[in-house]
């Protein structure tokens, strides 16, 4: 039996497994530094990229054998493919005028570089390392998750219930826990039960976090597992199994079609606007072509915009025209919470808010319906909004998918102007904002960001030949280590091709680190991973 089982064919693969002397201890304790930082920010993750770099170079020096090692990894075609990746980042630099925010990008890209060659080089990791360093991963993101619930002010404000990373990174390495937490399924009954609870933890925090991506992710791996395993089932069982994979997808395209068609549905009242004036004896503004809807009814209808003035004044300091705790104009909040309680915005209507309304209005809180649905089905209801303001207004600021949609047409714009080469490493922002002006986007200053997807970002940087070589660093050591034949790795493989999709996944430290250290770990580092033929991770635990 090949020495890595398949993941790795390099000069690494004629290692054996090393003593667990003072070298290779430190190693595995970097490694497992890494692993465990990764959900509780930058310095763990520094500090265990330090360790293993270290312990690398120590055993180098110690043994004689730095130059040997060295070279067999510079030698293996699939990590000089990889390294492909940084290292078109650093050419990158020549044809860039902001060399800082180069820089910068190239150095957080630096587990890129160090890791593959550290771990091509260093003996492969048994099956118990790589299962004890999956699991302290697993637990370490339970307990930052459980820490961040436990912190958050506000458990409606999804970014609130991430205190260490992005939220966005942080419900990809809750997918990935999922992941980690169902391979490794125990013998024992009490293990059993503490990995069903888990993964439910993981599921329901995925659920607050109001991420569709990592809902996505989690349950089309699933799907996929367990397609897979009822194919090693016979007869009646294999008919429900997979009766029941073809039911669950239909049940959540009808619970979020659902979702969409409540977000668009007009009450029959709505239909005509008032035609009479306020209490006040306003006469109430309307605005027609503007459709946007909350709880069934329109929000820029029946406005009585000086009584509402007048009004808010006394109930209080804050200017209407300010913005809220998200990021929102004031009284657009206002006006959204208002016509989901079904109230005029008038007078009489303020005066209906009790003190409890006015603390959700404050903090950005847009519908009295919010916290009363599961939180997937709210986040519909608002990315249904923001499509509808961004459709009657042009102007998607403060709103993520509306602002993802006015950052993808500026990307295609600039990587159609620079095909061949790209603007370079450094120079993104610059190019994005000035596209922005030349769209006359309607896109706030404050708002004038980068891609948020990751292919866009390869082609705007460099050019369509970059961008092929970006991907090939990716997919060739994969391919020809044969990773995509196991089942962690093809997990691990498919939540990040999705988070590049809505994110420059490799533009921060967390992004970066969940990439390249699962990836080395697997292609270059790995061995004991069970093929599809044979699921069980048995062999692990008779270790």
């Amino acid at each position: 039996m090949q020495e890595r089982m398949g993941i790795a064919e390099g000069p690494a693969a004629v290692l054996k497994h090393a003593p667990r002397d003072a070298f290779r201890w430190a190693y595995l304790f970097g490694l497992s530094v890494i692993a465990i930082g990764m959900p509780w920010g930058e310095f763990l993750m520094s500090l265990g990229h330090f360790i293993v770099l270290i312990a690398w170079l120590w055993e180098g020096v110690a043994r004689k054998s730095f130059g040997a090692r060295s070279a067999s990894a510079f030698r293996d075609p699939a990590v000089l493919v990889f390294l492909a990746f940084p290292t078109l980042h650093l050419v990158g630099l020549l044809w860039t005028s902001d060399l800082v925010w180069g820089l910068d990008l190239c150095r957080i890209l630096l587990p890129a570089m160090v890791l593959p060659v550290i771990m091509a080089s260093s003996a492969a990791l048994s099956r118990i390392e790589l299962r004890t360093i999956l699991l302290l991963f697993a637990c370490s993101v339970l307990l930052s998750s459980i820490t961040c619930f436990l912190l958050a002010d506000d458990l409606l404000d999804y970014r609130a219930l991430s205190h260490f990373i992005s939220h966005i990174r942080l419900a990809l390495m809750v997918c990935m826990a999922v992941f980690v937490v169902a391979y490794y399924w125990p013998v024992q009954l009490s293990m059993r039960v503490l990995h069903c609870i888990a993964i439910a933890w993981y599921v329901a925090f995925i659920n607050l976090l109001g991420s569709i991506a990592g809902i996505f992710i989690v349950s089309s791996v699933a799907a996929w597992a367990l397609w897979h395993w009822s194919s090693l089932r016979k007869g009646a069982a294999r008919i429900v199994l997979r009766s029941l994979l073809i039911a669950i997808p239909l049940f959540v395209v009808v619970l979020l079609g659902s979702s969409v068609r409540d977000a668009l549905r007009v009450d029959a009242i709505e239909r005509t606007p008032l035609p009479y004036r306020s209490a006040g004896g306003e006469a109430y503004k309307h605005d027609t072509t503007d459709m946007q809807l909350e709880n069934g009814r329109y929000v820029w209808r029946n406005i009585a915009w000086a009584e509402v003035h007048r009004g808010w004044q006394r109930l209080s300091k804050q200017p209407l025209d300010t913005v809220d705790e998200h990021g929102h104009v004031l009284y657009g909040t206002l006006f959204r919470y208002m016509t989901s309680k079904g109230l005029t915005k008038d007078s009489v209507g303020l005066a209906a808010l009790t003190p409890e309304d006015l603390d959700r209005v404050h903090s950005g809180v847009p519908s009295i319906n919010s916290g009363l649905q599961y939180r997937i089905g709210e986040r519909v209801h608002e990315l249904v909004f923001e499509l509808q303001r961004y459709d009657n207004t042009g102007d998607p600021s403060g709103y993520s998918l509306a602002m993802r949609l006015e950052f993808w047409k500026a990307a295609i714009r600039i990587a159609k102007d620079h095909w061949l080469a790209g603007v370079g490493t450094g120079d993104t922002q610059l190019a994005f904002n000035e596209e922005y002006e030349r769209m006359h986007s309607k896109l706030a200053p404050r708002w004038h960001h980068r891609a948020h997807n990751q292919y866009l970002t390869w082609l705007v940087s460099f050019g369509v030949f970059g961008f092929a070589v970006c991907l090939c660093a990716w997919v060739y050591p994969a391919r020809k280590r044969k990773a995509f034949t196991h089942v962690l790795f093809v997990a691990w493989a498919f939540a990040f091709i999705v988070s590049c999709l809505s994110e420059d996944t490799l533009e921060t430290q967390a992004g970066i680190t969940f990439a390249a250290f699962f990836y080395c770990l697997f292609v270059f580092g790995a061995t004991g991973l069970s093929t599809p033929a044979d699921p069980s991770p048995a062999a692990v635990r008779s270790e």
